[in-house]
């Protein structure tokens, strides 16, 4: 479970880890759950560019993004590695 500990000691505690136990660190923490703005855990690992790409992948596979009238139907600045990790879509016509 993740603490309060500044991002370089966070991702040092992470590579203690292998990959799939971090992966599952991630997924179990609840900590990358959409909620309109970037999450915390995803800025934290920013400085790392090995676990920041592990986290984003797994963001964008385990949550729900949705077009609607407020984002004019678009992905925003989203690179193609990023939409091409998206896994669920949904369109809001209402």
């Amino acid at each position: 479970i993740m603490t309060a500990l500044s991002p370089l000691s966070s991702a040092a505690s992470l590579r203690a880890f292998p990959p799939e136990i971090r992966d599952m660190i991630y997924a179990f923490s609840e900590a990358l759950s959409w909620t309109g703005k970037t999450p915390a855990l995803v800025i934290a690992l920013r400085g790392d560019q090995e676990l920041y790409r592990e986290v984003l992948e797994l963001f964008y596979k385990t949550n729900t993004f949705t077009l609607h009238r407020g984002n004019k139907w678009k992905t925003g600045d989203m690179s193609v590695a990023a939409l091409n990790s998206i896994t669920a879509l949904s369109v809001d016509f209402w």
